[in-house]
């Protein structure tokens, strides 16, 4: 008995075709190269089962490498047909050479004029093509896969070195940041003679209140800069949506609000704003402030300070604190350059040295401050974006027997929960990820491409796409019907082409 299936022949019509035959029959089983089925070694396993089931002596008849190689893959051999392509060109060549004498001239000459005739072959196969196409009734359907998220939690074991294991593992990557910090620090015993700066400002008040300062009351700049008034100085009431307005003369204060030392800073230019400090209406509110008239100048400072080891003590103590506080802002800086790093944010797996630290003073030195730098390097471990993608396609290859396929980790959701140490250089990492995933049409284990083959059949576009997005697994569908003046898919000889696209 020989058996014969067509490309347009579904995978149901293979196996109902199978199933229905006699226990014990021999048959020659031919299926076209074209055929689905030869798109997933898993059916020729399926059918391999049904005919041994069967008891069926079988034989499989190839006619190309494809197929042959798709028998071998299952372990059995298949008895060789010639193409029929290779027949019609012997039969064209041997036509041709017989009737006429150019052809019978290029086959007499070198191999490479072969080629001419190739090309002309070539061109009437494309026009018979063209026109097939312009005169058959086929349709292609280009179909859009739903998606959906889901929060997935899994054990990872991560490791430093060579590990067996039978779950899920990868190994642990490791980065060194090498840095350098620079800082520097007043002196203990600093003193110092300043003849600060002091001028005239402007004072606006407007508020309705008629309000006296004492002298001494402070001033500070938008920048920190802290001034005292020298005088008492009395403010007018706004009138008539016009500030009250009064004069004072301001004295530059020795250090500013975090205490450090001015310095030159006191030189303000004219038109620097002042508020009075600790007093909301101007503090807060700015609805009092002064303007300086002209820049503040004379600023004069004669300092005088000894370098003690108790300086350097305490300096490299505030070094090593200053170093151990901006560690994250280093690796967070060296991730940024890095998108695929995942940082293990865990004591365990951050590490930090100082190197050397260095300065440009000594005990004894007369000035005023010191500077120190700290060399050292930083240690961290991480994981690989794309690892952790690879991880959870496999940890749902597991779960759902390839029924769904992962199409993205949404990078912004994944958490690293927990660590459990298992040896010296092993961990098992608890991982929560939000992934997208989506029906994988490659395996197709429901059988839905077969069906919608089968459904639409007869059915016009629009029809044809109620059918298909009733399907929960399609999102979106597009049908193609040709010749373009056909508006209904063949019900005789339907040649039905499904496209899986991501983006229409």
């Amino acid at each position: 008995m020989f058996l014969k299936f067509w490309k347009k022949d579904t995978i149901f019509k293979i196996f109902s075709t199978i199933e229905k035959l006699p226990r014990g029959k021999k048959v020659f089983i031919k299926i076209d190269k074209d055929n689905n089925f030869f798109e997933n070694i898993w059916w020729g396993k399926q059918l391999l089962n049904t005919l041994k089931e069967k008891n069926i002596d079988f034989v499989f008849i190839c006619s190309d490498y494809k197929t042959k190689r798709f028998f071998q893959q299952l372990g059995i051999e298949c008895v060789a047909k010639e193409n029929i392509l290779v027949k019609f060109f012997k039969k064209i060549k041997k036509f041709l050479v017989a009737n006429f004498i150019y052809h019978q001239y290029l086959f007499n000459r070198r191999w490479f004029s072969y080629i001419i005739f190739v090309m002309e072959i070539v061109l009437v196969g494309y026009i018979f093509y063209f026109f097939y196409q312009m005169i058959s009734h086929h349709a292609k359907i280009f179909i859009k896969p739903s998606y959906s998220v889901e929060s997935i939690v899994y054990n990872f074991v991560v490791y430093t070195w060579n590990y067996k294991t039978n779950k899920i593992s990868a190994v642990l990557h490791k980065s060194r940041i090498n840095t350098m910090l620079s800082l520097t620090f007043n002196i203990t015993n600093l003193k110092y003679l300043t003849k600060p700066s002091q001028w005239q400002v402007k004072i606006y008040n407007y508020t309705d209140k008629d309000i006296s300062f004492k002298w001494w009351t402070k001033f500070v700049t938008e920048d920190g800069l802290l001034f005292r008034s020298k005088y008492w100085f009395r403010l007018p009431p706004a009138k008539d949506w016009k500030p009250g307005i009064a004069y004072t003369t301001l004295v530059a204060l020795p250090r500013d609000v975090n205490w450090v030392i001015i310095w030159k800073r006191w030189n303000i230019i004219s038109g620097t704003k002042l508020y009075i400090l600790k007093y909301p209406p101007s503090y807060h509110l700015h609805k009092i402030y002064a303007v300086a008239i002209t820049d503040f100048q004379w600023w004069e400072t004669i300092w005088k300070g000894e370098v003690t080891h108790k300086d350097i003590e305490r300096f490299k103590e505030q070094l090593k604190e200053a170093f151990k506080k901006s560690v994250i802002d280093y690796i967070l800086k060296d991730l940024w350059n890095n998108k695929n790093k995942i940082l293990l944010s865990f004591s365990d797996f951050i590490d930090y040295r100082i190197d050397n630290i260095s300065f440009d003073a000594k005990p004894g030195d007369i000035r005023a401050v010191v500077n120190w730098t700290l060399k050292g390097h930083i240690d961290y471990y991480w994981i690989s974006r794309q690892d952790v993608k690879k991880w959870f396609e496999k940890y749902l290859e597991k779960r759902s027997l390839k029924l769904m396929k992962l199409k993205e980790v949404l990078r912004d959701t994944l958490q690293i929960l927990d660590r459990y140490k298992i040896t010296n250089n092993v961990w098992l990492i608890p991982i929560k990820v939000d992934v997208i995933k989506e029906y994988n049409f490659d395996v197709d284990k429901n059988w839905i491409i077969d069906k919608i083959k089968a459904e639409v059949v007869g059915k016009s576009i629009d029809e044809a796409k109620k059918v298909i997005l009733s399907y929960p697994q399609i999102d979106a569908v597009d049908v193609k019907v040709y010749p373009i003046w056909y508006n209904v898919l063949p019900k005789i000889k339907s040649s039905i082409d499904i496209v899986i696209k991501n983006n229409f």
